[in-house]
């Protein structure tokens, strides 16, 4: 049966498989790209791909998708406010 179907039906092991197989090139992308960061994106891509598997096809692609909007959404936010007492 293919991962998505699989995804799809909820199995545990399926969440398992596509972590392990998407995760690893995912994040050395997005190690390049933000840094820091790239842990916490590829979890909430993980998170959003796993909520909306019911309109996915292609789960690889789409998290690669999910990742560069996050980036982009980083990219635009405004720098946060120095903190107190730093000049």
């Amino acid at each position: 049966m293919e991962l998505i179907e699989r995804l799809r039906r909820g199995e545990s092991a399926a969440y398992q498989e596509a972590m392990s197989r998407f995760a690893p090139p995912l994040q050395a992308v997005l190690r390049r790209l933000v840094g820091d960061e790239s842990e916490d994106i590829v979890q909430e891509a993980f998170a959003r791909l796993f909520q909306n598997v019911h309109r996915v096809e292609q789960p690889r692609a789409c998290l690669f998708q999910i990742a560069i909007n996050m980036d982009r959404r980083r990219l635009r936010r405004p720098d946060p406010p120095p903190y107190a007492g730093r000049a």
